[in-house]
């Protein structure tokens, strides 16, 4: 689309007409401009498959998963004929004691922040644009915006006067408001808002009114006309994709279990056996989702159990009501007991619906367990429940908004055919006497398998350290770094077999490193700590201050901070993206069209990332040789290959 032209060509009222929505969330048709469809349903949609929501992502701490999840709902959305999708997480951090904590993905900035732009790059890997909600303050805004491409931005009203402020970020999209939340066109416009969503029939008029009074000028519409015409350019498309039903559903239970957080366990899982018996009336089904109104769904663990094990099911409470008497007499002392608790939906407002369990529910696990039987709690919700009377239960599972695949991802925990490799992603506190006691920490989780920290190095983009498998099952491990206030400030997940063993890499810039970090599992878990003297951050520093003014008209040289992007023009960097185009292409079954489009994304990535998320098909060596300008580059580089890829 020549954007230039079309614009010169049309009339003041049609430039207006752009900028204006109309009901349906469509934006106005304008002689050869065709419509873009924007969907309005957050998390909540009816037919297709649910995937885990924005809490779970967080639970995940993996960008590669949360990358995964985008683009299978980028998927849905091309089947659907969306264009544009508000279904991405919102993109500030998270207020705990918000009542739609399902819609945001951890209070901590640095991993809400790093998951929410892979989950964009991964819808917008698809062909859709994503339109992300921002409704944080100024001060995390900076961050919020660094690396996002997301193509739409959404301000609530309050927040109308943070579009300059994201334009002097560089934020180049489209922003727009919410429904309903523009009163007056030319005032939202003269804010920095392009298009206000399912507005009024006269506000075109009103803005051609405006100009003639001098409050805006032609200009101001024209150049909101023309980053409106850039979405549609960018997302109006014939979209390749259909949904496949049984695929999804496969991938959605994946997903789950990625997210799912086994943060207690006695040795009690996995469970064995060909028999299990199930408790709580949240068993025959609980909450998939946060989302208020639209269609219900939910999932039932003991429907997936039934596929191939035999299930003795015990309701064990109702609303309100305890039966633990009942559930005494009908189960087993020497057989475990999976309990499923889940806060009720009936006149319980949502902020306590996400984090509080009924007493009725508390009361069985206690009395279960008090009774010698071992207990396997799980936790269902969307907060930062109170897990503290949960102490006696041998075994815990945190399970948040998981998706369609819940039931499917929990049987898979429980009976020990996947590793659980959740953790969490806030602080699990228990206030007592008006005193926060936290009982499990930030970045806490299990799993069926032991890991070895090596000792960490400090290198020039960060810190390496080798993480070892010594258990008996393939499992996942997040490494974490933080500061000395406790902040994450690096993370990542590895994915080893029994035995097996890997050097991670944690890219950690110039403002983190103070002199002292903590390498560990979790925010209380801490193995070791890494104190430098102040020659050693001064190069650290240094190097971190070089990757920033990268893009500059002086550019620094190549290093692991710098994206494939800045670095495919010179010979290692052409087979570095030869390498990822390779990878590409495995990942997507051989598509050429999709393999472009994820190597395209991959681009945008800084070449540690890239490392990381390779699983171990790029390593350290060979990307340092890519970025090293000796004058033998090309002959190093084919040292580093197989010979299967010369």
């Amino acid at each position: 689309m020549d954007i230039d032209r079309i614009l010169e060509s049309m009339s003041e009222e049609e430039r207006a007409q752009i900028i204006c929505g109309e009901n349906g969330g469509r934006t106005r048709t304008v002689r050869i401009l065709p419509s873009i469809r924007l969907d309005h349903d957050g998390f909540e949609r009816k037919g297709g498959v649910l995937f885990p929501g924005p809490v779970a992502v967080a639970c995940g701490f993996d960008a590669a998963l949360a990358f995964a999840i985008g683009k299978e709902v980028g998927k849905e959305c091309c089947a659907s004929g969306i264009h544009v999708t508000a279904r991405v997480p919102r993109l500030s951090a998270v207020n705990t004691d918000c009542g739609d904590r399902y819609r945001y993905l951890s209070s901590n900035r640095k991993l809400s922040h790093e998951l929410a732009r892979a989950y964009i790059d991964g819808v917008q890997s698809t062909g859709v644009g994503a339109n992300v909600r921002f409704d944080g303050d100024e001060s995390e805004l900076s961050a919020a915006l660094d690396g996002c491409k997301a193509k739409a931005l959404t301000l609530p009203k309050e927040k109308f006067s943070l579009a300059c402020a994201a334009r002097k970020q560089g934020y180049d999209g489209a922003i727009l408001s919410e429904r309903g939340d523009v009163d007056e066109r030319s005032a939202a416009l003269k804010s920095g808002i392009d298009l206000s969503v399912e507005s009024g029939f006269d506000e075109p008029a009103c803005l051609l009114s405006a100009i003639g009074r001098g409050y805006i000028t032609q200009g101001d519409v024209r150049e909101s006309a023309k980053r409106v015409l850039a979405l549609i350019d960018e997302t109006y498309d014939d979209h390749e994709f259909d949904s496949d039903g049984e695929d999804q559903r496969r991938k959605a239970a994946d997903f789950a279990a990625e997210c799912a957080v086994l943060v207690k366990n006695d040795g009690i899982l996995p469970l064995s056996g060909d028999s299990i018996t199930v408790c709580g009336e949240a068993a025959l089904g609980f909450s998939i989702s946060g989302e208020e109104g639209g269609e219900e769904r939910n999932a039932s663990l003991v429907d997936a159990l039934k596929a191939d094990r035999r299930v003795d099911f015990v309701r064990g409470y109702t609303e309100g009501e305890d039966l633990s008497e009942e559930a005494l007499e009908m189960t087993y002392p020497d057989e475990p007991v999976v309990v499923v608790l889940e806060a009720y939906d009936a006149d319980c407002p949502l902020l306590k619906r996400e984090t509080e369990l009924p007493e009725e529910q508390l009361s069985l696990v206690e009395r279960l367990a008090d009774s010698g039987r071992a207990v396997v709690a799980i936790a269902v919700g969307g907060g930062r429940l109170d897990l503290k009377r949960l102490s006696a239960a041998s075994a815990v599972i945190y399970a948040p908004y998981l998706g369609d695949g819940a039931g499917e991802a929990l049987k898979k925990i429980l009976c020990g055919e996947v590793s659980p490799c959740g953790r969490l992603c806030e602080d699990f506190v228990s206030e007592t006497g008006g005193e926060a006691e936290t009982v499990y920490p930030f970045g806490h989780g299990l799993t069926y398998s032991r890991f070895v920290y090596g000792e960490p190095k400090v290198v020039s983009f960060g810190i390496t350290l080798e993480v070892r498998n010594e258990g008996r099952y393939a499992a996942a491990e997040v490494v974490q770094v933080y500061d000395s206030c406790s902040r994450l400030v690096a993370f990542e997940k590895v994915r080893l077999r029994a035995g097996q063993a890997r050097s991670v890499t944690l890219a950690v810039g110039s403002s983190d490193f103070h002199g002292k970090l903590f390498v560990g599992a979790s925010r209380l878990d801490l193995k070791y700590e890494i104190s430098l003297p102040a020659a050693e951050v001064e190069v650290i520093e240094s190097t971190a201050e070089e990757s920033i003014n990268a893009c500059e008209e002086q550019r620094s040289e190549p290093n692991f901070y710098s994206t494939l992007d800045e670095i495919c023009d010179t010979a290692g960097g052409k087979k570095f993206l030869k390498r990822v185009k390779k990878l590409a292409l495995i990942a997507v079954g051989g598509d050429g069209r999709r393999a472009d489009r994820l190597t395209e994304t991959a681009k945008k990535l800084p070449v540690y990332k890239l490392v990381n998320l390779s699983n171990g098909e790029i390593d350290c060596k060979f990307a340092e040789n890519c970025l090293s300008k000796k004058e033998s580059i090309v002959e190093t580089i084919l040292k580093q290959l197989k010979p299967q890829d010369r």
